[in-house]
C-alpha cells in the first residue's frame, strides 16, 4: 500500500491539472465522469504511463468496474469503469474565464453582435455592467472561482447547467458573490459522484462500494453546506461586499426565488440547508433524482414556496406527498413519471362528516391549483375521489396512466371530469359548464346498472336526477343478427342469406340476381317489432340499420306509378306576363 501511495503522489504531480474525485469530461464533452484514481498500471503495455481511472455517469460507457490485467484500483459498478490516458479528458475551466471566453471581443470580420452595448464593460473594474441573464450551459465549469461578483455585479438570472460542478463550497461562493441574482440552474452537475473538495486527501484510492461512497458523499456535502453557513470575510469583500448576508456573519440570500436542481443528485439535507439560506424561495425544481422515494423537503424553511417539481422521482405513496399539504402558499405540484400508485387510505378531517358535500379542511393544500400526474402508475379511481378533498384544484393533467388503458378518449375523460368535480382544465385543455353538465349525466348513465357505484354516484343522482342506462350502439354485425327474413311481395326467399355487412344497394343488388328483376326498380322496407319503414340510405351497411334477427325485410318492385312523386309544373314569378311563343322564322329566299 505504501508503494502504492507513492506511485499515485508521483502519477498526480506529472498531471498537475487533474485529481481524484475532480469532474471530467471526454474530447467530444459528450460524456461525463468522475476521477477515481490516478497512477500507473505496471502490467500494462505501457508501464511508466500515466492512467486515470475513471468512472462515467453513462453506466455503460466504460469496459471495467474499477480492476484490471487482476488487480483493483478502484471499485465502480460494471461497465462504468475506464482506464483512458490525460490527453483524452478535458479537465474544464473555471466560471470567470468562461465568461472571459463567452463575452470577449471577437475581432473576427464574420462575426457580428446585435447588442454590442449589453457587452460593454466598465472602463474601471472591467465588468459587465448590463449583462443580467447568463447563460453557461455546457462550458465544462469545474470551479466557480472568486472573480464572478466583479464580472457580473447584476446578473440577476443565472444558468450553470450541464458542466462538470461537484463541489457545494461553489454553489455557496455563488450566492456569496452575486448578491442580486434571482434565479439559479444547476441541472445536470453530478453532486454525489465524488467526494467535495476537501472531503479526502488528494491522490486517496477510493476503495468504498458505489452505495456507500455515494452515501459518504452526500453526508459530507450536506456537512459542508451547513458549516460553511458562516461566510468567510475575504470572499465576501472580495464579491458581494456583504450584501449577501447579515450583520451576524451568517450567509442569507434574500432575492434568490427559483432553484433548479434537477438530475443532480442533490440530497434532501442539501436541499434543505440552501432553502434556509435563500428564505425567499418560491420556485424549486428537483426532478430526475431517482433514488429519492421519500419527501424530506422542511416546509417551515419554505413558507413562500408556490411550485415544487418533484418529476421523474420514486415517489410511491401519496402520503409522501401529503408532507407538502401545509405549505400555505404551494399552487403548483409537479409530479410526473413518478411511480405513484398508492392512495392512503387516511383522509384529510372534514368540517363535518354528515355528507360527502360539505367543505373539506381548508389546511389540506390550501392554495394548490395545478396538480400533474401524467404518466404516474395510478390504476384506480381511488386517486381521484380522493382529490375532491382539494378544494382549490382547478387544473389536473393525468395523460397515460394504467388506468386508462383499454379506454377510449371520449370515456376516460368524461369519467374523469364528472369524478373531480372541482377542475375547469383537464389535460391542459378547457373545461366548459355544458361539458361539464354532460360528463355528469354520462356518470350517472354508466354506474346506473353497477350493484356498488362509487361515491360520485350518489351525489351527481342527486343533482341530475335518475337517468336511464347507457344504450348500446352496435357498429359491427353479431353473429345473432345473422339470420333475417326476405320477402319479395309478401313471399318469402326461400334459401336467401343476408350479410348484414352489406350495404343497402348491395342488397339490392343479391335480391334482384335472385328473383330476375333490376335492382334499380326495388325498394326495401325493414319491418321491426315496433316500426315499419323505408330504407332510403343506400350506403349505409344493414346492421348500421339496426336490423335484428327477428326483424322482416320486405322488398316490392317499383314502377311510375306507386312512386306517388309530383307533377313537377314550371312555376311563375308573381307580376310577370304569360310567356309567348316566338314567332316563327321566315324561309330564306331562294336563290335568282
Amino acid at each position: 500500500p505504501r508503494l502504492q501511495r507513492k506511485l499515485v503522489i508521483m502519477a498526480e504531480a506529472e498531471t498537475p491539472q487533474f485529481k481524484v474525485g475532480q469532474r471530467v469530461c471526454d474530447e467530444t464533452e459528450e460524456f461525463k465522469g468522475t476521477i477515481r484514481w490516478i497512477g500507473k498500471i505496471p502490467k500494462s503495455p505501457q508501464p511508466e504511463a500515466v492512467w486515470i481511472g475513471l468512472e462515467w455517469d453513462d453506466q455503460k460507457r466504460g469496459k471495467y468496474d474499477g480492476s484490471i490485467y487482476g488487480d483493483r484500483y478502484f471499485t465502480c459498478s460494471p461497465g462504468a469503469g475506464s482506464f483512458v490516458r490525460p490527453t483524452k479528458l478535458v479537465a474544464g475551466m473555471t466560471l470567470g474565464a468562461a465568461i472571459e471566453r463567452k463575452y470577449r471581443p471577437d475581432e473576427r470580420p464574420h462575426i457580428r453582435v446585435h447588442c454590442p452595448q449589453l457587452l460593454a464593460r466598465d472602463s474601471s473594474s472591467g465588468a459587465f455592467l448590463r449583462l443580467t441573464n447568463v447563460d453557461m450551459g455546457g462550458w465544462a465549469i469545474t470551479e466557480v472561482g472568486a472573480d464572478v461578483g466583479t464580472a457580473l455585479p447584476n446578473v440577476q438570472q443565472l444558468s450553470l447547467a450541464n458542466n462538470l460542478l461537484c463541489d457545494w463550497e461553489d454553489v455557496l461562493c455563488v450566492l456569496r458573490q452575486l448578491p442580486k441574482l434571482d434565479t439559479l440552474n444547476l441541472n445536470q452537475n453530478n453532486f454525489t459522484a465524488a467526494t467535495p473538495a476537501g472531503g479526502g486527501a488528494r491522490g486517496q484510492t477510493i476503495t468504498k462500494s458505489p452505495p456507500e461512497a455515494e452515501a459518504e458523499a452526500q453526508a459530507s456535502a450536506s456537512n459542508m453546506v451547513s458549516s460553511d453557513m458562516v461566510v468567510n470575510d475575504s470572499a465576501a469583500d472580495g464579491g458581494s461586499s456583504g450584501e449577501g448576508s447579515d450583520s451576524g456573519g451568517k450567509l442569507e440570500h434574500p432575492n434568490l426565488r427559483t432553484l433548479t436542481l434537477c438530475d443532480s443528485g442533490a440530497s434532501w439535507d442539501c436541499l434543505n440547508t440552501l432553502c434556509s439560506i435563500c428564505p425567499a424561495l418560491q420556485e424549486i425544481h428537483y426532478a430526475g433524482n431517482p433514488h429519492n422515494s421519500q419527501v424530506l423537503l422542511d416546509c417551515n424553511k419554505v413558507a413562500n414556496l408556490t411550485t415544487i417539481n418533484l418529476s421523474y422521482n420514486a415517489i410511491e405513496s401519496w402520503a409522501e406527498v401529503r408532507k407538502l399539504s401545509t405549505l400555505p402558499l404551494l399552487h403548483t405540484l409537479l409530479l410526473r413519471h413518478c411511480p405513484l400508485r398508492v392512495i392512503d387510505t387516511q383522509q384529510p378531517p372534514t368540517a363535518s362528516d354528515d355528507n360527502q358535500n360539505n367543505k373539506n379542511d381548508p389546511s389540506y393544500f390550501p392554495s394548490l391549483e395545478t396538480l400533474s400526474l401524467d404518466k404516474t402508475k395510478i390504476d384506480n379511481w381511488d386517486f381521484f375521489e380522493h382529490l375532491n378533498c382539494i378544494s382549490s384544484l382547478t387544473a389536473l393533467n393525468v395523460a397515460d396512466i394504467p388506468l386508462f388503458d383499454g379506454m377510449d378518449e371520449h370515456e376516460r375523460r368524461k369519467l374523469t371530469i364528472a369524478r373531480v368535480c372541482s377542475i375547469t382544465k383537464l389535460n391542459r385543455s378547457q373545461v366548459k359548464t355544458d361539458e361539464r353538465d354532460s360528463a355528469e349525466r354520462y356518470f350517472v348513465r354508466f354506474h346506473s346498472l353497477d350493484s356498488s357505484p362509487p361515491a360520485a354516484y350518489y351525489r351527481l343522482r342527486e343533482k341530475h336526477g335518475d337517468l336511464q342506462p347507457l344504450a348500446e350502439i352496435r357498429l359491427n354485425p353479431t353473429d345473432d343478427a345473422k339470420e333475417v327474413a326476405v320477402l319479395y311481395e309478401e313471399t318469402v326467399v326461400e334459401g336467401f342469406s343476408v350479410d348484414l355487412g352489406w350495404q343497402l344497394w348491395e342488397f339490392k343488388v343479391a335480391v334482384g340476381e335472385r328473383i330476375s328483376v333490376n335492382a334499380a326498380e326495388l325498394e326495401v322496407w325493414h319491418k321491426s317489432p315496433y316500426s315499419f319503414d323505408r330504407l332510403n340510405y343506400t350506403e349505409l351497411a344493414l346492421h348500421a340499420l339496426r336490423i335484428q334477427a327477428t326483424d322482416e325485410l320486405h322488398v316490392k318492385r317499383t314502377t311510375r306509378q306507386n312512386l306517388n312523386l309530383p307533377t313537377r309544373t314550371p312555376t311563375k314569378k308573381p307580376g310577370s306576363s304569360p310567356s309567348k311563343s316566338p314567332p316563327p322564322r321566315a324561309s330564306p329566299p331562294k336563290p335568282l
